[in-house]
This record gives structure tokens, C-alpha cells and sequence, in this order.
């Protein structure tokens, strides 16, 4: 018999071979748990990974998809040329690459919708027209109603001031507007269209009238119809 200090060499050489192979195995166990912890983080990431939009520095939401995102905008930004092709439409679109809530993505069609809407009210304008001719572009329809308003007005006023009795204001030039998507170069202000309406578009029909006329009076000496 010997105890184990005395065991033969070959004997001591098998048994440290079987302690290295266990914890061979150990190691081997750590790393395989490690790996697939590791790709399960990688997976669960992957699942929420996304972007953040922003065009003109303003947040728009979180995309999965980066081309859906930049078709949707792209779509806009054809559409409004289209209305005018001399709108130079602003290219700044912002895609940072994140983790995202996956519940909280939002669609490529919210992203159109909310770019379409402040791009139309960016460029949209009411352009003032004589006989279906452009005179200016005003920013607000306010402002597009006032003026056509106080061009019928001057020429009421100017009929007064020349102290002769109305029977018919006229302004035979057909003036109105209407909402367009224009460049906003040509948008102006109120005083230089009204100015300019108020210069030499505006015709008056008018005629004198002595107590005791009648209506066939007036007509024959003004040589209107009684229709007119």
C-alpha cells in the first residue's frame, strides 16, 4: 500500500488530466452562457433599434424603417414644387440612429401629414388678380379681403369727393383672389397692391342728376339703357 505522495507518476497525471478537463468544461459552460446572454441582449436590441426624425429642427417621431421616412418626406417636398417649382424646399432632415420603444414608432403617413401641413401653411398665399392677371401675393386672407374692399371703396370715395350724385359705382375690372402654394418672393405688402389697384385699373360709371329728372332723363343724357 502508499498513500497518496506515493501513488505512481503515471496515476497523478491522470487524475490532474481529469481536474483540468472539469474545469475545461466550467469554462466552457461560462462562455456558452455568456455568448447566447450576449446575443440575446444583441436580438432584444436589434428588435429596438430605430431613428429619430427631425426636419427643420423640429421632432417629428421615431421610425423603424429609415427609407419610409425619407420617401414620406421626399413625397411632400414634390408636391409642393409642383405647385410652384421655383420653392426651394428646405433640405434639412435629421435620422439619429437609437434605441426606440417599439409601441411608440410612428408611421410614415403621421410623418406626410404633419410635414404637408406646415409646409402649406409655409408657402401658401392669397394672390390678388385683375381679369385673371397676378398683381401681388398677400400672406393672409384678411389682409387679401381688406384690400379688395378698400379698392371699392376709393372709387366710391373719389365719386364723392367730385360732388356728383351716384347712380351707379362700376369697377368693371373683375378683382378677387385666390389661395395658392407660391414662392414666398412673391409675396408683397397691402400698400404697394393697393397702390397700384387703386392707380389705374378702376373704372367708374357716372352721371349728373338735376332735381326733377327721371330715370329715362338720366339714361338719354348719359346714353345708357334704363337696364344699365
Amino acid at each position: 500500500m502508499y498513500d497518496l505522495e506515493e501513488r505512481p507518476r503515471e496515476e497523478k497525471i491522470l487524475e490532474n488530466k481529469g481536474k483540468i478537463a472539469a474545469f475545461a468544461q466550467i469554462i466552457a459552460a461560462c462562455l456558452i452562457g455568456a455568448t447566447l446572454t450576449g446575443g440575446g441582449i444583441y436580438y432584444n436590441n436589434y428588435k429596438k433599434s430605430g431613428y429619430m426624425v427631425r426636419y427643420e429642427g423640429k421632432f417629428l417621431g421615431y421610425v423603424k424603417n429609415r427609407e419610409s421616412a425619407l420617401k414620406a418626406i421626399r413625397e411632400v417636398k414634390d408636391d409642393i414644387r409642383s405647385y410652384d417649382g421655383s420653392i426651394a424646399v428646405s433640405d434639412d432632415i435629421e435620422l439619429m440612429t437609437m434605441l426606440i420603444n417599439p409601441e411608440k414608432t410612428t408611421n410614415s403617413e403621421a410623418i406626410r401629414n404633419t410635414i404637408e401641413d406646415d409646409l402649406y401653411k409655409q408657402y401658401t398665399s392669397y394672390v390678388i388678380t385683375v381679369n385673371g392677371k397676378e398683381i401681388g401675393a398677400l400672406k393672409s386672407r384678411t389682409d387679401a379681403e381688406d384690400i379688395i374692399e378698400k379698392t371699392r371703396k376709393y372709387y366710391e370715395n373719389q365719386e364723392k369727393r367730385e360732388n356728383v350724385q351716384v347712380v351707379d359705382i362700376n369697377i368693371k375690372d373683375d378683382i378677387e383672389y385666390t389661395e395658392r402654394v407660391v414662392n414666398n418672393s412673391k409675396v408683397t405688402d397691402k400698400e404697394s397692391i393697393l397702390k397700384l389697384l387703386t392707380s389705374s385699373i378702376g373704372e367708374t360709371k357716372k352721371c349728373a342728376v338735376k332735381t326733377g329728372d327721371t330715370i329715362w332723363d338720366i339714361a338719354k343724357n348719359n346714353n345708357m339703357s334704363v337696364n344699365d
